[in-house]
């Protein structure tokens, strides 16, 4: 089963992605997550151990392997 990282949660883009995907999906907050901070977007990332991330707050979906 795929374990995603997805960021944006607040966001209706984030949302809506989330509810098509597959598998175990974390779903990131700016309120908790401030992915502007490389070394907690790291420490996140790594700590859930997803097999994709992603970057919902851009225009679309951007999807990165891990």
């Amino acid at each position: 089963m795929p374990r995603w990282f997805v960021t944006g949660a607040g966001g209706q883009l984030a949302t809506a992605f989330a509810r098509t995907l597959e598998g175990d999906v974390f779903l990131s907050r700016e309120a908790t997550l401030d992915i502007r901070d490389a070394d907690a977007l790291r420490t996140a990332v790594h700590s859930y151990g997803p097999d994709s991330v992603s970057y919902t707050h851009l225009t679309l979906p951007t999807i990165y392997p891990v």
